[in-house]
């Protein structure tokens, strides 16, 4: 017991005591809020234009405009799906992949086009974690288009990808390729939100 009480003695010895400023006295952080349109987002100044001759991209914009109409015939011929996959908008069609209903493991995938509607495939194998089916904006995509491409008039938002495997450690994100004249430039990665929070130059 004495050596106890001992070493207790010995770190008493050692205390400090400690000031703290006056609450009243310190800033409080500051956020600095999310900008309402796309194409001023000061993450997109990382991207670096190369020399393309005043060319625009040849590969045709994706056509975020068909994921609202995709969305609602996904919903409306498979009701009963509750987790996605993945989710990816290309220039002519939407390509889903969700979460079988009816077995654990499976999975199944579905194309949407303006001219063909949705066409349902039969159930494979799943081969990624899902998230939730109404986790993100549909509107997305078409912002993000129109936003960069205004921007940079040469340069194409081509397609889109909503993976958790695409989305690395960003959490779950819009995992969106850029090209120029000369092929893929950068992929940006958006929030469910729409709001860019990284770009990768290729």
């Amino acid at each position: 017991m004495a050596l106890v009480l001992g070493v207790l003695a010995l770190c008493g010895c050692s205390a400090r005591a400690v000031g703290l400023p006056d609450l009243s006295t310190v800033t409080a952080p500051t956020v600095t809020p999310r900008p309402v349109d796309i194409a001023t987002s000061p993450q997109l100044g990382a991207l670096q234009l190369r020399n393309t001759g005043g060319l625009p991209a040849s590969e045709p914009s994706a056509a975020g405009d068909l994921l609202p109409p995709a969305m609602d015939a996904l919903r409306a011929q498979l009701p009963a799906a509750k987790d996605f996959e993945r989710i990816s908008v290309y220039d002519d069609s939407v390509y889903f992949t969700v979460a079988d209903p009816t077995g654990p493991g499976r999975s199944i995938s579905a194309t949407y086009s303006a001219t063909d509607g949705l066409r349902v495939f039969d159930p494979q194998p799943a081969t990624d974690d899902p998230y939730p089916l109404d986790e993100f904006d549909v509107g997305v995509p078409a912002r993000l288009v129109a936003g960069i491409e205004n921007r940079f008039p040469t340069l194409h938002v081509t397609d889109f990808d909503l993976r958790r495997s695409l989305s690395y450690d960003l959490g779950l994100v819009w995992n969106v390729d850029v090209q120029d004249a000369r092929g893929r430039l950068a992929t940006v990665f958006a929030d469910l939100d729409g709001t860019i929070v990284a770009v990768d130059l290729a």
